[in-house]
């Protein structure tokens, strides 16, 4: 990622993995389910006031609809429910672009619902450079700041997750991506649970501003969590993939109310209606996992 100030052309990248366009700029638990718990508590993601909805429960699923709402699929363990608005200040596009990935069938990411803490660890050469490392802290605040998202810390002990921040030009994800500075892959189980992480930087020497380097550090660290980019049609914020994301030195109001709610989600939701003909239930039963490239930017 050159950000050289208008100096640079911008290279849309389409990745099979991340599903977004990249825009250079200036402890895992058991998911198995539980028995159900009588109806469950159903409340608005925005307000937090109590829904009226219908619920069908067929086996170990559950599916509760409301008008203005997301309809959602999710395993009965009797937990409160939150549901995700589906109106004009927040339409259905923007939640399946930055909350789930249609190439999973509409499946939700993010750590396990017991991880409250994630350790970020920086590599020697970010380590040794304290404006790189001042950024890289601050970055890592931006997310934590975020209500209900777990704690990210650099070099936190007890940590749930970790996440690797290195430099390496020679990443295979950069020559996959030669234009892309940063690189973001996750290890995620078949059933959603992302365990771990690692960020990949090209440089250190070119941000046109430590804030910018700490901006691109939130971007990525969202990634970690489950997140992917804004819909190009929505409002900009941190996670646009385009050079709309160094205007901002904060999340946005609409990127919190998203991230709010993904954390409530359990993982392995899935998006209503993007696999109809899928009768199984959300939760897997394989807990293999793989490492992905979830974002070229």
């Amino acid at each position: 990622m050159n950000i050289r100030r208008g100096a640079y052309a911008l290279a849309l990248i389409l990745s099979a993995a991340c599903g977004h366009d990249r825009s250079p700029a200036g402890p895992t638990g058991s998911l198995e389910p539980g028995p159900p718990a009588g109806p469950p508590e159903i409340l608005s993601g925005r307000t937090g006031a109590p829904v009226t909805a219908d619920v069908v429960r067929q086996g170990s699923e559950l599916t509760v609809t409301a008008g203005g709402f997301l309809t959602l699929r999710t395993t009965d363990r009797g937990q409160t429910v939150w549901l995700w608005p589906d109106d004009a200040e927040l339409p259905v596009r923007w939640t399946r672009a930055f909350s789930y990935r249609g190439s999973d069938g509409g499946q939700l990411r993010r750590p396990a619902v017991a991880v409250r803490a994630v350790a970020v660890t920086p590599s020697a050469d970010i380590r040794n450079n304290g404006d790189a490392y001042d950024a890289l802290v601050r970055g890592t605040e931006l997310v934590s700041a975020v209500g209900e998202l777990p704690e990210y810390g650099v070099d936190v002990s007890g940590a749930g997750m970790a996440v690797t921040v290195t430099v390496d030009a020679g990443d295979d994800g950069f020559r996959k991506y030669p234009n892309a500075a940063g690189i973001a892959y996750t290890q995620i189980r078949d059933d959603g649970v992302i365990i771990s992480a690692r960020i990949v930087f090209r440089h250190l020497d070119r941000w046109h501003g430590w804030d910018n380097f700490a901006v691109a550090v939130a971007h990525e660290l969202a990634h970690t969590f489950g997140l992917d980019h804004l819909e190009p049609s929505g409002p900009s914020g941190i996670m646009s993939a385009s050079t709309d994301t160094y205007r901002f030195r904060d999340f946005q109001p609409h990127e919190r109310l998203i991230m709010s709610m993904h954390s409530r989600r359990l993982p392995g939701t899935r998006l209503s209606g993007v696999t109809e003909d899928e009768r199984r239930g959300v939760m897997q039963q394989s807990l293999g996992s793989r490492w992905e490239l979830v974002c070229a930017f």
